[in-house]
């Protein structure tokens, strides 16, 4: 188990099921100007933003966007992805075979996944059992997401385990 590395709180489905407006309440949040390459609009406006989960401190950024809106929104869906790679629950959970990465429930399914990868030590052959799917299908499933899957590379590394390759 990865007790040093993830944070622990029964909250979390909570957290990832809170709309837009109720996670950003959550958060500390700042505008700022972006740097770097994009001209005037960029440069000027105070555009970007860094959001701060207050209730355990995860941080995310974006400034890919050209207004405040868009970046708000789609640092509201980081900081999601973000608690849902690292904060675990303490109950293993049932965790559905497949889900759309464009499901507003996506990430929970991380979650749930990220919650039986640290109960079985990121071995993927049980964790592929307990889902009742296939250890290439479950590759499959995590590849398509870069950021889950640079994620639990890392975490694998920490436990000194040799990083996936994809499929």
């Amino acid at each position: 188990m990865m007790q040093e590395i993830f944070i622990r709180s029964d909250d979390r489905n909570n957290w990832l099921r809170l709309d837009d407006d109720n996670l950003f309440q959550s958060c500390r949040h700042e505008f700022f100007k972006a740097q770097g390459r994009g001209g005037q609009k960029r440069n000027k406006t105070s555009n970007a933003i860094r959001l701060t989960f207050i209730p355990n401190g995860i941080t995310v950024t974006d400034c890919s966007g050209r207004s405040q809106h868009q970046n708000r929104a789609i640092a509201l869906n980081r900081l999601r992805s973000e608690i849902a790679m690292q904060v675990r629950s303490n109950e293993i959970p049932e965790v559905p075979a497949d889900m759309s990465i464009k499901n507003p429930d996506y990430p929970l399914w991380i979650a749930r996944i990220m919650d039986l990868l640290d109960h079985n030590s990121f071995d993927l052959k049980p964790v592929a059992e307990t889902m009742g799917i296939s250890r290439s299908r479950l590759l499959k499933l995590l590849t398509r997401d870069k950021v889950l899957w640079q994620f639990m590379n890392q975490c694998r590394e920490k436990l000194g385990l040799p990083p996936l390759k994809a499929s």
